[in-house]
């Protein structure tokens, strides 16, 4: 938005400092094409192919075929259009997803998504197909909460060496159908921006699989604490920060492995290999989930260059257990250094140690 002040114009009303003001609104682009590749420990190397309209109108039809080329369809109503396709060595990923900001005006979100995601396990290939259904409230700036359904179908497949792999794999070997219903609540109070140096994000949430049908039926329960504190500010702004957080989960029931929990990787106990921490079982000890976990974190980030690129130190504890128990306690330290760019978000490079780890633990370091 440009603001310019007419000021050779002559005064209006009584007032000599009082003069016309022209606005001129030039809208910016909306729709976004998107190309890049990546690599990361938990999903090996990949691509992503992605466009996204955030102007987007579902009711503005072309009323010919040159319409689909200019600003004239399927654009204006503020509503988000995502397609994505993400190639990779273990995973590849393709979406569509549509949301409605402000339903009606109002504060509610809807949001629409269709997904495949095909992943290579260490010993079985996952394919999911499905679609999920999410409608959202905003209570205040603070407090909001959200009700979602979906429903996919899971194959298990190309899976090696059947002898030995856990009976569990092998039972569900071939489709099963999966629907739950969710609810989750939220609290944040951290700043805004691409960088939290304040404030509290907490959520709980319960899933309840079979609501709508299918063949699994249990309950998963789910919380999620940040915490972001300034440690120290320097004389360009530039903030040190400490992060605590608590992710905890617990499921009732009788569960399936591809929907329990996993530890090890990014967003868990790092310095563990991708589902590292695990229960397991057969005769090759699989890796078969559990039904419980809890991980926290200590981490200090301080600027290096400017506010892009910054340091870290931090240090993970966690467990993932079959039952409602604490039985091994992981244990890693390391350091990094993370990019952080508006366009592009976070970039992330660490260095890690498993400090303690269980016997039949997979380590970066095994």
């Amino acid at each position: 938005m440009r603001l310019l002040l007419q000021s050779a114009m002559p005064p209006i009303g009584d007032d000599p400092d009082t003069r016309d003001v022209l606005v001129e609104v030039a809208e910016g682009h909306t729709a976004n094409f998107g190309i890049g590749a990546g690599i990361n420990s938990n999903g090996g190397i990949g691509g992503n192919l992605s466009y996204e309209q955030r102007n987007f109108d579902i009711t503005a039809w072309p009323s010919n075929f040159r319409d689909l080329f200019t600003d004239r369809a399927f654009t204006g109503a503020g509503q988000s259009l995502r397609i994505s396709l993400e190639p990779g060595t273990e995973a590849t990923n393709a979406s569509i997803r549509f949301t409605e900001p402000y339903l009606f005006d109002q504060p509610y979100s809807f949001s629409d998504e269709l997904y495949l995601r095909d992943r290579e396990r260490l010993h079985y290939d996952e394919t999911r197909f499905g679609t999920r259904v999410a409608l959202g409230k905003r209570f205040n700036y603070i407090y909001s909460g959200q009700v979602a359904v979906r429903a996919e179908d899971v194959q298990i497949h190309n899976v090696d060496d059947e002898p030995i792999r856990a009976p569990e794999i092998v039972e569900f070997k071939g489709h099963t159908t999966l629907t739950s219903a969710a609810l989750t609540l939220r609290r944040n109070t951290t700043n805004p921006g691409i960088l939290p140096y304040k404030g509290t994000n907490t959520s709980v949430g319960w899933e309840s699989y079979g609501a709508l049908g299918g063949d699994l039926y249990f309950q998963k329960f789910t919380t999620s604490w940040d915490y972001f504190h300034t440690l120290n500010e320097d004389l360009l702004d530039r903030k040190t920060v400490l992060r605590m957080s608590v992710d905890s989960g617990f499921i009732g029931g009788n569960s399936v492995f591809f929907e329990r929990f996993y530890g090890g990787g990014i967003g868990s106990i790092r310095g563990f290999k991708f589902r590292g921490v695990s229960p397991r079982d057969g005769i090759d000890d699989d890796a078969i989930g559990g039904d419980f976990t809890l991980t926290t974190t200590q981490e200090v980030s301080f600027p290096v260059v400017g506010e892009q690129l910054r340091g870290v130190f931090f240090s993970d504890q966690g467990t993932v257990e079959q039952d409602f128990e604490i039985h091994d306690y992981r244990v890693s330290v390391g350091a990094g250094i993370r990019l952080v760019l508006p366009f592009l978000g976070r970039r992330r490079c660490r260095w890690t140690w498993p400090c303690r780890s269980s016997r039949t633990d997979r380590t970066k370091l095994s």
